[in-house]
């Protein structure tokens, strides 16, 4: 049984109510933004605050972190950090700091999230400004091994094709190495990475969301997000459906990575299984999108 946080860190009045762990590239930036505009809702002032997994921050404390929030009475405080769920550490770190929470994960078809990264990073490679900026915010203070390896890539002179960066973190699973970054493949195994939650928490600490059901139905969405934690809000005050930081890549030849696509599908198809099984629900992630 592992031990509880102390009750100073469980009663303090703006510590968050629930938080958004993830996936990467799945829209918890519009999530983040639909909540945090309803009545009875209180985001983070920023929304990714890297405090579970970055040591830098976490250094910091639970004081530094809590003046995030908004100490607003009624208000279901809340921020997003789409590496939460991917990061080892980050489980234990929420546990002991502040015992039950509950979370909402937002999926996405991993192979359709591993492109998009790889196409997000492309494009920061491709704007030195932006690069610069990327790297003063996100990668400067993260773990060392990570941090160097990051650097090289946000910096390399002649951004790797899609085909090598997948197999380049491929091999990094295979050799089971202890950076975490880069992790275009990596960070689609879902189905490990919320067991690693399961060790502390309960199947019944999370909603999971799917980012292409989201988009089709924000309010449904928002919906079954105030039922789980048992409150009401006024979705009649309108939801915004703008889809916000949606990536627009120029010059993406999906039909050239075809191969690729297949052979992730082949390398996901298991775990996408076990993690329907554990949820209990399906998603519809297979190649038919691909012009074949």
């Amino acid at each position: 049984m592992h031990g509880m946080p102390p009750l100073s860190c469980l009663t303090t009045p703006n510590r968050p109510d629930f938080l958004i762990l993830g996936v990467q590239k799945s829209a918890t930036t519009a999530l983040f933004d639909v909540l945090d505009s309803l009545e009875g809702f209180a985001g983070s002032s920023s929304k990714e605050l890297h405090f579970f997994d970055n040591d830098f921050n976490y250094q910091k404390g639970n004081e530094w972190y809590l003046n995030f929030f908004n100490a607003k009475v009624g208000a279901k405080k809340f921020e997003a950090t789409p590496s939460y769920i991917y990061m080892r550490e980050v489980p234990g770190r929420i546990y002991n700091n502040f015992g039950s929470m509950k979370f909402i994960v937002m999926l996405r078809d991993p192979v359709k999230r591993c492109f998009s990264a790889w196409n997000m990073f492309r494009s920061f490679n491709g704007n030195r400004q932006t690069a610069d900026y990327i790297y003063d915010t996100f990668i400067k203070n993260t773990n060392a091994g990570s941090m160097e390896a990051l650097r090289d890539l946000l910096y390399a002179e002649e951004f790797p094709s899609f085909e090598q960066c997948v197999n380049d973190d491929l091999t990094r699973r295979q050799q089971c190495s202890s950076n975490e970054e880069p992790s275009f493949v990596r960070r689609g195994f879902y189905y490990e990475q919320i067991l690693r939650f399961l060790e502390f928490y309960s199947l019944e600490d999370f909603l999971f969301l799917e980012q292409e059901e989201f988009g089709r139905d924000v309010a449904g969405s928002i919906s079954r997000i105030c039922d789980f934690l048992e409150i009401e809000s006024d979705l009649d005050s309108g939801i915004a459906q703008k889809i916000s930081n949606k990536g627009d890549y120029e010059d993406v030849a999906v039909d050239t990575h075809s191969q690729v696509f297949l052979k992730l599908y082949d390398l996901y198809r298991e775990p996408n299984q076990k993690l329907f099984s554990l949820i209990g629900k399906e998603y519809p992630w297979n190649p038919s999108w691909l012009s074949l």
